[in-house]
């Protein structure tokens, strides 16, 4: 099984990552 911590640091990630590309999204448009 995949640590919870490693799921959790994984999907902060993800989320940061979403988080900066609708930053970038919103900023062009």
């Amino acid at each position: 099984m995949i640590p919870v911590r490693s799921v959790e640091g994984l999907s902060s990630i993800i989320f940061q990552y979403l988080a900066g590309i609708t930053d970038h999204v919103i900023l062009l448009s």
